[in-house]
């Protein structure tokens, strides 16, 4: 087997690269939305054309596997770098092997050392993350999911065995719960919520995220540009957006979609008041109430700063959704903090699509 690793020509390659994906990956189906993901995410990316490697076999000439790398500009230490966000990595099944899959992976790690970018990262899954390793990425935490119960009523027909029984049960725990919870908290009845549909951010997502980025060391860049890519022009997902108000000035954001009887946040942004975030959760928790959704569900880095904030609300942490994230920069001074897992502000919405 004569294997060799070649960069991707984004147009030439579009078809044959979009097949690989087909063929390895049960996600994803050939509908409109997949080719509307290609251009999304490959072509459009307000920070740059993405880069990807193709495996190919010399002896047919037939591409067999790919990875690529999607541009994030990020803010290290306030420093504004270009990072790449590594996903997609898929290989046929019979040139799986070690040496095959250590060749793709060093494509990107070997592109970081030239200069092409200052540092990457990725969240690979378990059978991945050996592969990584070897490669010489560092793990920086992982992705876990917590989520708070809202309105009863799926969980009690699954430990009732009965629709009926459970909508009965659900109307006299439905509101013990909802007193239970957190309210917005003292000293932020001057604080407005509007809760909508993604359409268009503005500049108010700039402002809140220059001036957040001063105190999250790690992060990427969460302004009104790569906010409408990422949610108003996804092809893949209709996302809602709360955000907290104060003198017409954004204080805050939770950036999330509905999915069934599940709310699930993709990204939380606020300033630095605590009561900023418990008055936004009180709001999703209220209005998922409201609609007897039954849960909300978060997930985030670890050690994120959201966390204790978000566990003190009554979020629990669940074991079903963990996911490792891996970073790798050659220069001494970002390595320093990209590979500090404790630097980092990642959430779910940080992830690969």
């Amino acid at each position: 087997m004569a294997i060799v690793i070649e960069k991707a020509d984004l147009q030439k390659d579009k078809e044959t690269l979009k097949s690989i994906l087909l063929r390895n990956r049960a996600r994803y189906d050939s509908d409109a939305s997949f080719d509307a993901r290609f251009n999304w995410l490959y072509l459009q990316n307000p920070h740059g054309l993405a880069t990807a490697w193709k495996v190919v076999d010399t002896r047919t000439n037939e591409a067999v596997g790919l990875t690529s790398a999607f541009p994030r500009k990020m803010s290290v230490d306030s420093r504004d770098l270009i990072a790449w966000n590594c996903a997609d990595f898929s290989i046929d099944q019979k040139y799986r092997s070690l040496g095959v899959a250590l060749k793709l992976r060093r494509a990107a790690k070997n592109a970081v050392e030239g200069g092409d970018v200052s540092f990457l990262y990725a969240h690979p899954n378990a059978k991945m993350l050996v592969i990584h390793q070897k490669v010489g990425h560092k793990e920086v935490g992982c992705i876990k999911r917590y989520s708070l119960l809202v309105y009863p009523k799926k969980v009690l027909s699954s430990l009732l065995k009965s629709k009926t029984l459970a909508a009965v049960a659900s109307v006299f725990i439905g509101p013990f719960l909802k007193f239970l919870a957190p309210g917005p908290g003292t000293g932020q009845g001057d604080l407005q919520i509007v809760m909508q549909k993604c359409t268009e951010f503005g500049p108010e997502f700039d402002a809140l995220y220059h001036n957040a980025k001063e105190r999250l060391r790690v992060s990427g860049y969460r302004d009104a540009t790569y906010l409408n890519w990422r949610y108003c022009l996804n092809p893949l997902q209709d996302f809602h957006v709360l955000k907290a108000m104060k003198n017409k000035e954004l204080k805050g954001y939770i950036l999330y979609y509905y999915d069934d009887d599940v709310v699930h946040i993709v990204d939380v942004l606020a300033d630095n008041e605590k009561r900023t975030l418990q008055t936004m959760c009180s709001s999703l928790y209220r209005d998922s109430y409201k609609k007897k959704i039954g849960t909300v569900s978060i997930k985030l880095q670890g050690n994120n700063p959201l966390l204790p904030l978000l566990e003190n609300f009554g979020f629990k942490e669940r074991n079903d959704a963990t996911s490792q994230v891996i970073a790798y920069a050659d220069e001494d001074e970002i390595a320093r903090l990209v590979h500090d897992e404790s630097m980092w502000y990642m959430t779910v919405g940080d992830r690969d699509i």
